[in-house]
């Protein structure tokens, strides 16, 4: 049927509804950190819009056009 992902959670070795668990609040980003988000958010969309309708682009070459480990600078550099 495809991949498909299963996400269990244990506590005190009973396994619980994850909906249920309480979470600690996520922490706030710094503005330049917000705003190294956003463009890198709309570099991603830059690239999606790019694709032809209908076309169908491997997860390995969209990773391979949107690094995740090439560092801040890289991924915020202009589209090709």
């Amino acid at each position: 049927t495809g991949p498909h992902l299963d996400f269990r959670v244990k506590r005190h070795g009973q396994f619980i509804d994850p909906l249920r668990l309480e979470s600690p609040p996520g922490r706030a980003l710094e503005a330049r950190d917000l705003l190294a988000f956003d463009q890198y958010r709309r570099r991603a969309a830059r690239l999606v819009d790019a694709l032809p309708v209908g076309a169908v682009l491997p997860e390995a070459e969209a990773w391979a056009r949107v690094p995740p480990a090439a560092g801040r600078r890289a991924l915020l550099a202009p589209a090709p």
